[in-house]
């Protein structure tokens, strides 16, 4: 305490440029620091739905978003990656998208939809699942509306990521959909895979309106596949 006191009463006393070059440097310092501060906010950064719609428009890109670096750049995690339900409990847990790169990155996303068992022929989150044998499991084929990115995009069906920037969804599986997908009691292990197959088509050019200078609407595409998560159902710890 008097230690911070005479930090205080040294600060009050010098000359105002120093007190301004002092504040400018601890704002700096918060600036650097916070991005890598183990807090939950921070870890999961803005929720995704809430991320900001492109403009869509043929001239209206950034061309770092173009290149493959920035297309790698896309990161996915679950957290936490051990997670412990009884039987008819729903299963809770958070997927973050991070952008590695320095370039803004136009995903596909639409709340509240994902694939619960891996699939080669959709678009969108899906959920990798494996029991403690190593047998695939998922919710069948006729359960649900299959999932694909249009050919042509709305604003609504789009996020954009800033560069450095990272998104969080929290999921919620229902016990039926859990029962659904053959998942009683045991082991599992689940690998969410995040998958978008389309850059978008251009409406058609109007007349009077300028040829676009980028021939897509620039979403991203590509495949990215997060950690693994632990699943214990019923009394089993994962291990």
């Amino acid at each position: 305490m008097y230690r911070a006191r005479r930090y205080l009463d040294n600060f009050n006393g010098s000359d105002r440029v120093t007190q301004i070059i002092a504040i400018v440097a601890l704002v700096l310092l918060l600036i650097i620091a916070v991005p890598y501060l183990p807090t939950p906010w921070v870890a999961n950064g803005v929720g995704c739905i809430d991320m900001s719609s492109p403009k869509l428009s043929g001239s209206n890109q950034s061309l770092l978003a173009r290149s493959d670096g920035a297309s790698n750049g896309l990161i996915l995690e679950i957290s936490p990656d051990r997670i412990q339900i009884a039987q008819g409990q729903p299963l809770t847990f958070d997927v973050r998208f991070i952008n590695d790169s320095m370039a803004p990155l136009t995903l596909f996303f639409v709340e509240d939809q994902y694939i619960l068992g891996f699939t080669d022929t959709e678009d969108g989150l899906i959920f990798s699942i494996q029991s403690a044998n190593g047998r695939a499991l998922g919710e069948p084929p006729n359960s649900r509306a299959r999932i694909v990115a249009p050919q042509q995009y709305a604003a609504s069906q789009l996020r954009v990521l800033r560069p450095r920037q990272r998104c969080s969804v929290n999921i919620t599986v229902s016990p039926n959909r859990l029962a659904a997908a053959q998942m009683g009691d045991g082991q599992y292990r689940i690998t969410v895979v995040y998958r978008n197959r389309s850059k978008g088509v251009l409406p058609a050019v109007q007349n009077l309106t300028p040829t676009p200078i980028f021939p897509d609407q620039g979403v991203w595409t590509g495949q990215v596949q997060s950690n693994d998560m632990l699943l214990a159902v019923g009394t089993t710890p994962a291990q």
